[in-house]
């Protein structure tokens, strides 16, 4: 018997290790062909930036040997994108400092990133911190740095990390030696050292500090120090401060050598270039240095060179193609869309808006003004308009302020008569030629001009002219992510206050003309699309009556166009999501099926033409409902239990089908020693369930693998990241063993005559595999098993009631001696064992 169970369990084991393997290449798949479109970086690894993302930004940054420079960014946002160069140019300089610092960088706008950025409080972009070495999960230690020129942000990371005072020996000394005697050098060295050097330099020099940097990869074998004018140790050298800074050998016999650092009057290298290749050309010619290289620096030359060639590669471009991307503009829709609207309006309610930590004061008002402005003009879908509506009420509501993250709890709530879609990057008109261009700033600029018509056409009397100009103000003010462009729209809109408030069309105009001059300053920036150009608005192919000769406009025209084209009557409602309630949930959200959706992934032609019959498919696979436990929408991945729901999961979990064991383990150990140990299995669960709570407040995390990383490291997270998928994944071949085994039993008694196929135990365990377990595994929120766990209790329950039932009709039949209650047994290990 033992050995026929035996061979039927390989096979089993066999046949679901194949099916898991299945499963996990079928949801690889399509993760690969369905990449998120707001995913795409500003970096790639040849910019010697590290991209970061929710994958590995834990892994990597967090309890590592360096220090991490991080750039927070939105990719939408043309500050990040014309300031990429100059981090380009950092993580290029700093290279030969990757052993002390490394540069990364993370994109905030994709919704997979987004918790990490909230973790990190960035209310606007970019925003630069450097997190110090070793550091866990508490984000306090994070420094922010202001600098903006690639020069001053080298100098900013120098002075912090020279703030940090780091004791590990592999960590330069920057620290000037400036109150030691010169005999006593050589003790503050490595023993190891095969060469020293000393510069001396003033106050304010980092030449000494970035030349530590630069040879840190050396340190056991190449000891650098600093001494700095206000210190007595300077003097001995007998320099001029115009000769500094200076570049010393100090011997171990205490003798000095100084290296000729002069350069050629025709080039101007920098004191830390010339320092660099006068240690270089010594140590190569002294062979001083075992394994001594200069790779580093070859890259870091090569990589400037190919960042100059860039730059000038996009100028020779742009002035080639400037005929050609006008004739682009022949694509440019005569509609708007809805799908636009809604989506620059969701991005901006549900993370814009939610970043800002505490709502309060101005930032309070400007939010109520916003909403109201909304509620009152936005030309929105009925359910739209309602989800407005209730949003305002709740926010009003809170008269003290209201926290980002209260507020995102708010916009979150989605019902059939109340919704926004939950959708944040998918642009229709207003998509790109790459994810990085248009996008949420082009949906907003639309937002605004649609609001300033519709205020005209909804109060053609009584209209207070600066309403809406002061509302998108202040909401820029406050809320717009991209700072230095808030900055910029804040200087532009100086002047609002004097609109001619008896012109009802002002506001109009007013935005028109900025949004134009915005155009003409941003035309052939970096910034923009090539393929829509930042022309003149309505350019000639939307309006060929609008601009005269002169390129100037005619007013009357172009109101009149404006007044048209910005209007309700002229928004494209096709491809709207609807809100389609399920079976399950009052939240879920369909789409309707669109390819569309997938246009802004940047792929060339060879993976369009590959992918293309592959996406047909998916694009079937959509119109089936187990289409959303796969990919569920990211409102239905965030949603939370309830607390009934909550308590079906967890009792599911710790009682599950054991409790069924629970007679057995009494009758082994004994009535009162089974009390005993339920009591102490009670307690001991209770301790360790409130140990991992209070341990997740003082680690401040919220996850429970968050919570193992800070503790046990990256290994002992991999390890029990293991356990916990095989113990699971062990019991789960286990119980679809009993499924074979009893389910074609029990069908057997109910249904004599059912087909033979049917008492097949593998046949059995493959349609409860495929359309039991599989759907449910594959929900992504742990939420929506609620209802199957209380099913899963109500079924337990009932079979404790027919055990104890059919257990009192057995009593006539049981001999005395086994019936005698014990209260002690000997079996109390195996006891132990059924409850664990």
């Amino acid at each position: 018997m033992k050995s026929i169970f035996i061979n039927v369990f390989n096979v089993d084991f066999h046949r679901y290790i194949s099916l898991l393997i299945i499963i996990v290449f079928i949801r690889q798949t399509i993760a690969g062909v369905l990449p998120s479109q707001d995913s795409v970086s500003l970096y790639t690894a040849n910019d010697k930036v590290v991209i970061l993302t929710n994958q590995n930004f834990s892994s990597t940054v967090y309890q590592s040997k360096t220090a991490w420079l991080i750039e927070f960014y939105a990719s939408w946002c043309g500050h990040c994108q014309s300031y990429a160069n100059t981090y380009r140019e950092v993580a290029i300089d700093t290279w030969g400092w990757k052993r002390i610092v490394r540069i990364g960088a993370i994109n905030c706008y994709a919704e997979e990133n987004s918790a990490i950025c909230d973790q990190h409080s960035i209310t606007a972009f970019p925003t630069l911190r450097l997190i110090a070495p070793e550091t866990t999960f508490n984000t306090s230690k994070a420094i922010s740095l202001t600098a903006n020129d690639a020069k001053d942000v080298e100098r900013e990371l120098i002075k912090e990390l020279d703030a940090l005072q780091i004791a590990d020996k592999t960590w330069p000394r920057f620290r000037p030696l400036n109150q030691i005697a010169f005999s006593d050098i050589y003790s503050h060295a490595p023993t190891s050292v095969k060469l020293m050097l000393l510069i001396v330099e003033k106050q304010d020099d980092y030449t000494g500090r970035q030349i530590m940097l630069d040879f840190s990869k050396y340190h056991e074998q190449l000891t650098i120090f600093r001494t700095t004018i206000d210190g007595k140790l300077w003097h001995r050298f007998q320099l001029n401060t115009t000769e500094l800074p200076a570049l010393l050998i100090i011997h171990p016999n205490r003798t000095t050598e100084r290296i000729n650092t002069k350069q050629n009057n025709n080039e101007n290298m920098g004191s830390r270039n010339l320092f660099n290749y006068a240690i270089r050309s010594y140590i190569h010619e002294k062979k001083c240095i075992d394994d001594f290289n200069d790779r580093d620096l070859e890259e870091i030359i090569h990589s400037k060179n190919a960042l100059k060639n860039a730059d000038k590669l996009k100028i020779s471009d742009t002035d080639e193609k400037k005929t050609d991307d006008v004739v682009e503009t022949n694509t440019i829709s005569e509609k708007l869309s809805m799908v636009d609207l809604e989506t620059a309006l969701s991005y901006m309610l549900r993370r814009e808006i939610p970043r800002i930590k505490e709502i309060q004061g101005e930032a309070y008002d400007a939010l109520l003004h916003w909403l109201t402005v909304l509620i009152k003009y936005f030309p929105g879908r009925e359910p739209v308009m309602t989800y407005l509506k209730n949003l305002l009420s709740k926010v009003d509501n809170q008269p003290n302020g209201i926290t980002g993250k209260k507020f995102r709890e708010f916009a979150d709530i989605n019902t059939p008569e109340s919704y926004l879609p939950n959708n944040q990057v998918r642009y229709q008109y207003c998509t790109g030629s790459l994810p990085r261009y248009r996008g949420y700033p082009c949906g907003l600029w639309l937002l605004f001009h649609t609001l300033t018509v519709s205020q005209v056409q909804s109060e053609p009397k009584r209209m207070r002219i600066i309403e809406i100009p002061s509302a998108v103000k202040s909401f820029i003010k406050h809320f717009f992510g991209c700072r230095h462009c808030s900055d910029n729209f804040m200087k532009e809109t100086s002047d609002f206050h004097q609109l001619d408030s008896g012109d009802k069309n002002s506001a109009i105009i007013y935005l028109w003309k900025i949004h134009n001059h915005v155009n003409k300053r941003l035309h052939s920036d970096e910034t923009e699309d090539p393929k829509h150009p930042k022309v003149q608005f309505p350019s000639e192919n939307l309006c060929s009556k609008c601009q005269s000769d002169n390129n100037n406009f005619d007013m009357t025209t172009t109101l009149n166009f404006l007044l048209k084209f910005y209007s309700k009557n002229n928004i494209d409602l096709t491809s709207v999501e609807d809100f389609t309630p399920s079976g399950n949930t009052q939240d879920e959200l369909t789409r309707k099926p669109s390819i569309d959706q997938y246009e802004m992934i940047e792929i060339n032609n060879d993976s369009t033409k590959k992918f293309r019959n592959i996406r047909y498919i998916i694009s079937i696979i959509q119109r089936f409902p187990f289409y959303f436990l796969i990919f569920s929408d990211e409102q239905e991945i965030n949603r939370r239990s309830s607390i009934a729901g909550a308590s079906y999961n967890l009792i599911n979990s710790i009682v599950g089908s054991g409790v069924i064991g629970m007679s057995y383990a009494f009758r082994q150990s004994g009535y009162l020693a089974g009390l005993v140990l339920l009591g102490i299995v009670a307690i001991l669960t209770d301790y360790s369930t409130t140990i991992l709570l209070r341990s997740g407040q003082l680690a401040k995390v919220t996850t429970y693998q968050e919570l193992v990383y800070n503790v046990l490291g990256k290994f002992g997270f991999i390890w029990l990241s293991l356990v916990q998928f095989l113990y699971p994944f062990i019991c789960l071949i286990s119980y679809n063993i009993i499924i074979g085994d009893t389910v074609t039993k029990v069908l057997h008694r109910l249904w004599p005559t059912i087909p033979y196929i049917f008492q097949d135990r593998y046949t059995i365990i493959f349609l409860c595999s495929l359309f039991v377990t599989l759907p449910l595994s594959l929900y992504r929120n742990i939420a929506k098993l609620s209802q199957i766990s209380l099913a899963g209790l109500i079924l337990v329950v009932t079979t404790v009631l027919i055990l104890i039932k059919r257990g009192s009709d057995t009593i006539p039949y049981i001999s005395q001696e086994t019936r005698n209650l014990r209260m002690i047994n000997t079996n109390i290990a195996e006891s132990i064992g059924v409850m664990a």
